[in-house]
């Protein structure tokens, strides 16, 4: 029979391996947009390219910016995680702290990403009527929010697990 400290060690394992994989996972992404759209400036004369127009070109740089943020956040998950697991207590001054920054990471993503998204539109297909950007993302803010919530539940927690171990 494991202990609490030992199915939390367990999942955090299991969770670390998980954002390792999604981690690489973006990072693939990442690397297959930036060459598609460098590719592209280079040499458009390619058949490919010739379909790719200014408005494709906007998004998938406004998509590589989305995916630096994912992975920025991943990342911090990853050492929430690495933490959890050496401990086997999830509620640390440290862990509160990258909560703390993974709400304010999808808070300025949440409004960031569409607003570059409307500049490189701009730049790249002035004539598009689809501007991107025009509706701020409330559900990505709610979550940043949350997020944040959280983290303060998390330096509560802390201070209750450094009050319980000074009492003991």
């Amino acid at each position: 029979m494991y202990t609490s400290q030992e199915k939390i060690k367990k999942f955090c394992h299991s969770m670390n391996i998980t954002t390792v994989v999604f981690c690489i996972l973006v990072a693939i992404q990442i690397i297959l947009a930036a060459t598609l759209v460098i590719w592209n400036e280079i040499s458009s004369q390619y058949f490919f390219f010739q379909y790719m127009t200014g408005e494709v070109i906007a998004r998938m740089c406004s998509h590589i910016a989305l995916y630096f943020f994912a992975l920025g956040i991943l990342l911090k998950f990853r050492g929430i995680f690495t933490a959890t697991n050496k401990s086997g207590i999830p509620f640390s001054q440290a862990n509160a702290k990258k909560l703390k920054s993974i709400g304010v990471a999808i808070i300025v993503a949440s409004l960031v990403v569409p607003s570059l998204e409307k500049v490189l539109l701009k730049v790249y297909a002035p004539q598009s009527v689809n501007m991107a950007g025009d509706v701020l993302p409330l559900p990505f803010v709610l979550l940043g929010i949350v997020f944040f919530l959280f983290s303060v539940l998390f330096y509560y927690g802390a201070d209750l697990q450094q009050q319980s171990d000074e009492t003991l």
